[in-house]
């Protein structure tokens, strides 16, 4: 039966893996960067109240509310918000006045926020929920009409061409990307097409698609960790940046990253 994932047993590996990690600097800069190009609401002059839906260790809802901003920032996992606010609190205490962590699953937030949100974040969640379609439902009905769902998801198409590439075939022609219990790999990686049908039937536009590591993931360097890196962060930053919006680049990326508006207001 499936399951939805808590990263409650893997804190440490978690922090390291996603975080700590060239690759996790590489996306979380990534995102932040299309958010400030990409989002109409954060280019109003004025604060505006988010909602970040699977929020880790809470580097993003950090970084708005030092815009001032005020954030609900959300995980499933008690051990991860409580690492986010102790992290929080060490680098600016000030800030956690206008963060306020709930560690709940996303089927019972309903019940513990009110309100809707100018801005909705849900990073990274989709391809660990059991039921992503009924999610993205719940998720869509926290936005304020004129609000924006910032929305990032792992991609599978870039699972299929990863293993090509490494001649796992037996892998490919079994059809199966599901990660290993216990491990870091999303547990249901999401089909680009299921993933937009979704989003259409809960009313929403996509106004903007980015790929998140378009080519990073395949390196040579990445696939065999003996070959060491020719390139800076900074340079691979900016390489992954001019082809986040290109095809067929940005759909062979790790995570898709797509700014949705509710239908007729984009």
């Amino acid at each position: 039966m499936r399951q939805d994932r808590n990263f409650d047993d893997l804190v440490d590996r978690f922090e390291n893996k996603f975080y700590a990690s060239e690759k996790g600097r590489l996306r979380l800069q990534l995102v932040q960067r299309a958010l400030v190009a990409d989002s109409h609401a954060l280019k109003q002059s004025r604060p505006l109240r988010i909602l970040d839906i699977g929020c880790g260790l809470g580097q993003m809802a950090q970084w708005l509310a030092a815009q001032g901003h005020t954030v609900v920032a959300c995980d499933l996992s008690p051990a991860i918000v409580e690492r986010a606010q102790a992290r929080i609190a060490e680098q600016d205490p000030e800030l956690l006045e206008r963060i306020t962590f709930l560690a709940a699953p996303l089927q019972s937030l309903g019940g513990l926020i009110s309100g809707e949100f100018d801005l909705v974040l849900f990073h990274a969640v989709l391809e660990w929920l059991a039921e992503p379609a009924a999610a993205l439902q719940a998720v869509t009905s926290w936005l304020a009409p004129t609000g924006e769902l910032s929305f990032l998801f792992y991609n599978r198409d870039s699972l299929v061409f990863k293993n090509l590439l490494r001649s796992d075939f037996r892998r490919v022609e079994a059809n199966d990307y599901a990660g290993d219990q216990g491990g870091l790999t999303p547990s249901y990686p999401l089909e680009i097409a299921a993933v937009e049908r979704w989003v259409n039937d809960n009313g929403l536009s996509i106004a903007q698609r980015r790929g998140i590591r378009t080519f990073a993931d395949y390196l040579p360097h990445a696939l065999d960790r003996r070959i060491p890196a020719r390139v800076s962060e900074a340079e691979l930053l900016d390489m992954e940046w001019h082809f986040s919006t290109r095809s067929p680049f940005r759909e062979l990326a790790r995570y898709q990253l797509w700014q949705c508006v509710q239908r007729g207001t984009g």
